[in-house]
């Protein structure tokens, strides 16, 4: 059966040869299981694959027009070059973090942000071969090229896996932000935003759920990527991927919606409790009682900002089934939010590393401070008295003065912890 080729002329819209045209040009015979090769007075050398058992044109499925090639060839370069030099600044600051000590979960979030970062610039190279390929396909006539099915090829191939790439990120993005929302949870307990048996319900519920999605988003994508391929080769009907790739959306958005949702419950109960103890340790309520609560304020700042960088992901997906439906050429929105949503994720969690962590450690060595202190002078965590009438073995009095340890921001946030 005879199927109508592609427009491909930029000033006209001449359909070139079909696979059934191009057979009687050539005068070739074709058989579903050979692969013949003739040179002609018109192409120096052509080669023809038999589609006879598979119904595959070499001609069928549209390209990209140059008004889409040419700005997402530009988007593309610029992203590659931001990332790179935002990739010798991650490797940068981990060599720097290295030498002042690292424990296990920092140097798994530096792997996972890496493999963000490498992901996101393959991405953008293998998009570069398609639109670079794309475009080069659109100033010329295809019946100049001796290897149209190679091209062919080489845009199928390339589709696939850049869009196999794009969620692949999704994925790692989710990972991230379950591990960075782990940590925070451990913060937000040691400050007395919760319960400790409450913590650790909440944190492996949340992290295992996070996990249990990633998985199932690893396995769709992988299912989604073959028959993203099947449908580029007309193989299979877009209306039979389409499903699947709207369940993949629901799932990332449920899983940002989660962490959301998580966060701002738990940092306004964090926050409430930090302005609401610093009041109550310190004398003035003034510049000290607000200089405790700047740390966590920012990381709850940095923590949303991360959250939210994630939903431009979102954003880029519904922006993507937008254009591809009304305007092609206008799928660099799509593809500048979803690169974009990346450099700023990654610009979020680097800068959330160091007063995380910085506040993780603190609480966990204030906390072992004030247990050793409780066991051997404060009784119930206070200042007290010890009055001994009725021993003469032991001084008349022995009082534990706060002038002993300087109140200062630091020694402050610390006896919120015991406080708590």
């Amino acid at each position: 059966m005879q199927q109508q080729g592609y427009h491909f002329s930029k000033n006209t819209k001449e359909n070139i040869p079909t696979m059934h045209s191009l057979h009687e040009i050539t005068s070739i015979p074709v058989s579903s299981s050979s692969l013949v090769l003739k040179e002609t007075s018109t192409w120096e050398s052509v080669k023809i694959a038999s589609m006879a058992a598979t119904n595959v044109n070499l001609t069928s499925g549209k390209i990209p027009e140059a008004a889409e090639n040419i700005p997402s060839l530009v988007n593309s370069i610029l992203f590659i070059l931001v990332l790179s030099v935002l990739f010798f600044i991650f490797i940068a600051f981990y060599m720097k973090s290295r030498q002042q000590g690292m424990k296990r979960n920092q140097h798994i979030l530096f792997l996972f942000v890496a493999v963000l970062i490498i992901i996101e610039i393959l991405a953008l190279a293998v998009r570069v071969v398609y639109n670079g390929t794309a475009l080069y396909m659109n100033g010329i006539e295809w019946t100049e090229l001796p290897n149209l099915l190679d091209y062919r090829v080489v845009l199928w191939v390339s589709g696939v896996v850049e869009n196999a790439l794009a969620f692949s990120e999704v994925v790692t993005i989710n990972l991230i932000t379950g591990f960075v929302q782990s940590v925070f949870l451990t913060t937000a307990a040691s400050a007395g935003a919760m319960s400790r048996k409450f913590h650790l319900i909440l944190k492996w519920t949340l992290l295992s759920v996070n996990l249990c999605f990633c998985f199932i988003l690893g396995i769709l994508n992988l299912i989604n990527a073959i028959m993203n391929l099947l449908v580029k080769m007309s193989l299979l009907s877009k209306s039979v991927s389409l499903p699947l790739q709207i369940v993949l959306f629901v799932i990332f958005f449920l899983i940002c919606v989660l962490n959301l949702i998580v966060f701002i419950c738990v940092s306004s109960r964090l926050l409430y409790v930090v302005k609401k103890t610093s009041r109550q340790v310190s004398n003035a309520k003034d510049e000290k009682s607000r200089n405790s609560q700047r740390p966590f304020t920012k990381i709850v700042t940095l923590m949303l900002g991360m959250i939210l960088s994630a939903f431009l992901q979102i954003l880029s997906i519904i922006c993507s089934f937008i254009t591809s439906t009304f305007a092609g050429y206008l799928h660099v929105l799509d593809y500048f939010l979803q690169a974009f949503g990346v450099v700023l994720f990654v610009v979020f969690v680097l800068l959330l590393y160091n007063p995380l962590w910085k506040e993780e450690s603190m609480k966990s060595s204030s906390t072992s401070y004030y247990e050793s202190s409780e066991n051997k002078k404060i009784p119930n965590g206070r200042n007290q008295k010890v009055s001994t009438d009725d021993t003469e073995d032991e001084p008349k009095s022995e009082t534990v003065e706060t002038k002993d340890i300087p109140l200062n921001e630091t020694t402050l946030e610390q006896s919120m912890t015991v406080v708590q």
